[in-house]
């Protein structure tokens, strides 16, 4: 089978992980063979708003309204895109899990998958 992309998308913590879980164990069984690789933003992003720096204090409504400023998109998602340089082989299925909630947001995740040379990839909603 051809490599696949998923990317999982809705607001936080509408359970886009469990459905992971679940999604995953179904292409195990079911459909794909060979490893996975998974990128996941949002357990990152709910350590970061509990910390002390300036930019995790400036909004304080950053986790219940959801309205991330791109500076912090940016930053979540290259913890994920720094694995996808360094460790991605290509011979790996991708998911990315709680990213593109807004347009400039979809915007980094489709250059990074036009330039690992992927197929283009699943939205789940």
């Amino acid at each position: 089978m051809e490599l696949q992309t998923f990317i999982f998308i809705g607001r936080s913590g509408c359970g886009k992980g469990t459905q992971w879980r679940c999604f995953r164990n179904i292409l195990r069984s079911k459909i794909i063979s060979g490893h996975i690789f998974y990128i996941e933003t949002g357990e990152r992003f709910r350590q970061f708003i509990k910390e002390h720096s300036l930019s995790s204090r400036l909004p304080p409504e950053i986790y219940k309204t959801g309205n991330r400023p791109a500076q912090i998109f940016n930053w979540l998602c290259g913890c994920g895109q720094h694995l996808l340089v360094e460790k991605m082989t290509g011979e790996e299925h991708v998911i990315f899990d709680g990213n593109a909630s807004f347009f400039h947001e979809a915007q980094i995740i489709d250059t990074a998958v036009t330039f690992n040379n992927r197929q283009r990839p699943h939205v789940i909603y």
